[in-house]
């Protein structure tokens, strides 16, 4: 959360509008790949979990238990693998041009100052997706301090990077700093930590083998509807910016995106708890322990509450009280900035509750997910078309808080009753 804060900071002093407008629909724009990746980071996260029950990791990165669980654990693995390489090709033919038409018709900068920044973001973001598999495993294994120690360096020297290539006028060069140091990180702790699930990877699967484990059987279940839900979270999330963008141009575009990243950061370090917390939560499910398993969710789910609203208080008495500083001037009005960060709020509690009832390894909250994307991306796009970022955040809070949050309760409360 420092690294973002300071990042807001550097943009509004070293960007110009129209730069920072750039910056923030280049990354709602790559918000498209959930579409390629299909939700199923969160679906391996969930398999390795239960799989880890019965399994532990060896000090050498190897994999020590049941075999038949050992053996499921791989071909998880070596399955996940192909596909996300899949996704991460389909991905680059598909995202590259279609960014490039989309930026180029409503161009205000030099295409040289644009274009090849986007093309070197696409295909890294692209290759970071090959990866994204095995991090998620390893980290639903239970390695979830190993993972976040990784990331925090990744944060640390990524941000850095992206600082330095800012102050010295590099413009929107910063964009591939943190992916790029992420890409070579991974790789080098992968190769280094876990030599032989990097072998699992290369390694062929014979038939006998997959005879052990089958993913129509028992991943596409779960994917397909995760995949919905997170393609819906895409529209409910990342439409402000290109819609503002198109028709309002990049100074309006980088003001709502400029908001809509301070929102996020202050639901991410909430989220964070139960996040770490995931692998217990998702053990306590596998062995249908319900009364430990509810005990300390609701415990995260309090603690991860406050910090939220603590977060946006200190954020409204910041932005209140020093309304006349440059960078206030960045960002959406005072008034519309609340407005905003009361959807968010609402939108935080509503992902604590299908968090809760993703780590079941079911995903009933798809239909919910569709009705709601449709509704608020016909909102979105009408009343920002008419009142520009005003019409937007109106939208957004009242489709969460007459739609999202009562249906989202209903829900959880039977699924709640029924699993249990």
């Amino acid at each position: 959360m420092t690294s973002g804060a300071l990042t807001v900071l550097f943009i509004a002093h070293w960007f110009t509008k129209e730069q920072q407008g750039y910056f923030y629909t280049f990354g709602s724009v790559l918000g498209l790949q959930v579409i390629f990746e299909m939700g199923l980071s969160f679906v391996i996260f969930q398999f390795s979990g239960h799989l880890f029950a019965g399994l532990n990791w060896l000090p050498n990165g190897d994999v020590q238990g049941d075999d038949h669980a050992k053996l499921r654990f791989h071909l998880l693995l070596r399955s996940a693998f192909v596909w996300y390489a899949c996704a991460a090709l389909i991905m680059l033919l598909i995202l590259l041009p279609a960014g490039i038409l989309f930026f180029q018709n409503k161009s205000v900068l030099a295409s040289s100052l644009w274009l090849w920044p986007w093309v070197l973001l696409v295909v890294v973001t692209a290759l970071n997706l090959v990866t994204l598999p095995t991090m998620s495993a390893i980290e639903g294994s239970g390695r979830v301090t190993e993972i976040n120690k990784l990331r925090l360096i990744q944060g640390v020297v990524g941000s850095t990077v992206a600082w330095f290539l800012l102050v010295s006028r590099l413009g929107l060069w910063m964009v591939v700093a943190v992916p790029l140091v992420t890409l070579l990180s991974s790789v080098y702790w992968l190769y280094k930590r876990y030599p032989s699930i990097v072998e699992v990877l290369i390694t062929p699967i014979t038939s006998a083998a997959d005879s052990a484990f089958s993913w129509k059987a028992e991943v596409w279940p779960m994917q397909w509807k995760i995949a919905v839900s997170w393609i819906c979270g895409y529209f409910i999330f990342q439409l402000f910016t290109p819609i503002l963008f198109h028709f309002y141009g990049p100074v309006a575009a980088g003001k709502m995106g400029m908001s809509i990243a301070v929102a996020t950061m202050v639901n991410s370090l909430g989220f964070v708890l139960l996040q770490a917390n995931g692998p217990t939560l998702t053990k306590f499910a596998a062995q249908k322990k319900w009364i430990e398993f509810d005990h300390y969710f609701f415990r995260f789910f309090k603690q991860s509450l406050v910090l939220v609203i603590l977060g946006y208080c200190f954020i409204g008495v910041f932005l209140y009280t020093f309304q006349r500083l440059p960078i206030t001037q960045r960002i959406i009005p005072f008034s519309d900035m609340v407005i905003l960060c009361f959807g968010f709020l609402i939108s935080h509690v509503v992902s604590m509750l299908a968090y809760y009832l993703r780590l079941h390894k079911q995903e009933p909250f798809m239909v919910l997910s569709l009705i709601g994307a449709v509704i608020l991306s016909l909102c979105l796009y009408e009343f920002g078309r008419l009142y520009a970022e005003l019409g937007m955040v109106v939208s957004f809070l009242c489709v969460n808080l007459i739609y999202g949050l009562p249906s989202s309760l209903w829900l959880w409360a039977k699924m709640r009753r029924e699993w249990h």
